[in-house]
């Protein structure tokens, strides 16, 4: 039987997004980083084109796919995050994390689970 916790290890890309700037971070799954956390410029492609070829060099370094978890925020994240689709970072490896959604999951969760406990 093969041991699923290990078929599915991926390298992890955070991107704390910011207005002019991000911040890029990248670790394995042992939750060792890959390098030192990298800024990338919004405005400039040669950033954008270093932070695309740090990715795909730890994928193959690692002979892992990544996940790239990527902060929205308002309208700051929308061209790093058309450059990286553009790039060929598509779903399930681009994944858009947002508070809001976090906070209608939640609300959702906590529905059910009074509606659960008020038919008992």
């Amino acid at each position: 039987m093969p041991n699923i916790l290990f078929e599915n290890l991926f390298i992890s890309v955070g991107i704390d997004v910011g207005a002019d700037f991000s911040f890029m971070f990248i670790a394995l799954p042992n939750q060792t980083f890959v390098g030192k956390p990298f800024k990338i410029l919004h405005s400039d492609l040669k950033f954008l084109s270093m932070a695309v070829s740090k990715i795909k060099e730890a994928e193959e370094m690692h002979s892992l796919e990544s996940r790239i978890f990527l902060e929205s925020t308002g309208i700051y994240h929308f061209p790093l995050f058309c450059y990286l689709r553009d790039k060929d970072f598509w779903y399930p490896s681009l994944i858009l994390l947002s508070l809001r959604i976090a906070q209608i999951l939640t609300l959702e969760k906590s529905i059910m689970i009074n509606d659960s406990v008020n038919s008992l």
